[in-house]
């Protein structure tokens, strides 16, 4: 077997369980499953381990881990769950794999040094948004009647959306980060498919929650139209979902965010279906004006499409995008910086 990828020690970042573990197993749709390392003295700690859930199976080394040595976890993925990286936690903290098998599809995680039991979780992403077996998956969580949703149990951050959700090219996401303390950030994993805004409502103490916004990025200069989104929370970095972006039901000839002087003006040609109702608004009128050509009726073009031109003049220093309405549905198609 070929492995790839420069092998260098995982370290866990945040404090693992000290003192005996009970077991405990990991819920998937096909069952219940654990993998245990037994304590076989004080010398030694228990690794617990899901042997297999849904689209993913694993293996250890050894019988049991002697303070101070290494365990390594290895992660093989079922067909369907095999283009994106797996999820493994380690008492909540994500690691990181040190070895990548691409050709067979496993991923191998090592603990260097071991000095406390331990419990892991792995999760599994579907090359789809929602598989045959899983069909909720992709869909927001339901709550409990404590108002989390029922796969938040405080230990690290989740998200009310979880799985592979589709967003639009110049589209907005709205999701809710459940976490125990304030996210230090919310970001996603490549900026060439989408960004993460500002947070739309801080952390609140009592619910547990933050509001966030990502708006897939309409740019063709890119290799993949997936990435993950993450929380960190108190140094950590947890994946909560993907997205996958998907057709725009419109063009715009700018498919970058641009700069520009106060009292300059810019022109987008944008392009919809014959007969699409769309509205123009910049999310900051105070930064830019909108303007637009041959009094927002389009174009008098023969190819069965209706073209607008819509532009702006830079009013004062700032940033703000600029956001088209089609159908009801509000896409950011570029933002602006004015100097």
């Amino acid at each position: 077997m070929n492995l790839t990828g420069k092998r260098v020690f995982a370290v866990i970042t945040a404090a693992v369980l000290a003192g005996a573990v009970s077991t405990m197993g990991t819920f998937a749709a096909d069952g219940l499953h654990t993998n245990t390392l037994v304590q076989e003295s004080s010398a030694s700690y228990r690794m617990t381990v899901p042997a297999s859930g849904v689209g993913y199976t694993t293996s250890v080394t050894g019988s049991s881990v002697v303070a101070g040595e290494s365990f390594e976890l290895r992660v093989a993925l079922k067909t369907g769950f095999q283009k994106q990286e797996p999820v493994v936690l380690a008492n909540g903290v994500q690691l990181s794999p040190l070895e990548k098998d691409s050709t067979a599809h496993t991923y191998t995680y090592v603990i260097p040094e071991v000095n406390a039991d331990a419990v892991f979780t792995v999760s599994a992403l579907a090359d789809t948004a929602v598989p045959a077996a899983s069909e909720d998956s992709g869909k927001p969580q339901e709550e409990n009647p404590d108002g989390f949703p029922v796969h938040y149990n405080g230990s690290s951050p989740v998200s009310n959306l979880t799985g592979v959700q589709p967003l639009s090219c110049g589209g907005l996401l709205t999701f809710k980060v459940y976490s125990k303390t304030a996210p230090q950030k919310v970001s996603c994993g490549n900026g060439a498919v989408s960004s993460v805004n500002a947070a739309m409502k801080a952390w609140d103490e009592k619910t547990q929650t933050s509001e966030w916004q990502v708006y897939g990025i309409a740019s063709s200069s890119r290799s993949s139209d997936d990435t993950g989104i993450y929380a960190q929370v108190n140094g950590t970095t947890t994946r909560l979902f993907s997205v996958k972006l998907t057709k725009a039901p419109y063009t715009c000839d700018t498919t970058k965010n641009i700069s520009l002087k106060s009292g300059k003006q810019y022109w987008a040609k944008v392009t919809v279906a014959k007969g699409t109702k769309v509205s123009y608004a910049a999310g900051n009128g105070s930064v830019v004006s909108t303007l637009v050509k041959n009094g927002g009726k389009p174009a008098d073009l023969k190819d069965g499409n209706d073209t607008y031109y819509m532009g702006l003049k830079a009013v004062k220093s700032g940033e703000t995008g600029l956001y088209l309405t089609v159908n009801g549905q509000k896409y950011c198609m570029y933002r602006i910086t004015v100097a």
